[in-house]
């Protein structure tokens, strides 16, 4: 089975994810960092109006930075771990949209899609949306909320 996992932030339970790719015989690791549902995100938590444009925009590129730093760790975390187990991995970053990220990556015709996501991440009530319009046309997407 070919498996796509999608990570949209890189807190992560090894367990859980082992235990979502145990019948896979190719496993492509997708981490994602999407500027816009940062914003967006950022956007909710802020609106009672506390936070200006400009420290908005400050918080987000502060965010990223670290979602950045995060995503280093997460992977070299999820490597030892693979390569511990002799999982058959492909690493593939992307940053950008995730609706256009979900279509490419559904154009290479995998079995499955697990998208990885924190459940008390912000990010969550920005993604739900997006997801469920998705889902409507590919079946094979599973959300772990960890």
């Amino acid at each position: 089975m070919k498996l796509v996992t999608l990570f949209l932030d890189f807190e992560w339970n090894p367990l859980v994810f082992l235990k979502v790719i145990k019948n896979a015989s190719v496993v492509k690791i997708v981490p994602l960092i999407d500027e816009n549902l940062i914003s967006l995100s950022m956007e909710l938590i802020s609106e009672k109006g506390w936070l200006g444009k400009h420290e908005m925009d400050v918080l987000i590129n502060t965010l990223k930075k670290q979602l950045e730093k995060q995503e280093e760790k997460f992977l070299s975390e999820m490597e030892r771990i693979l390569k511990e187990r002799n999982v058959v991995y492909v690493i593939e970053r992307r940053e950008g949209n995730l609706k256009k990220v979900l279509i490419d990556l559904f154009s290479e015709k995998p079995d499955k899609v697990v998208i990885f996501i924190r459940r008390r991440n912000p990010l969550l009530k920005v993604v739900k949306p997006i997801l469920r319009g998705i889902m409507k046309n590919h079946q094979k997407i599973e959300i772990v909320k960890v």
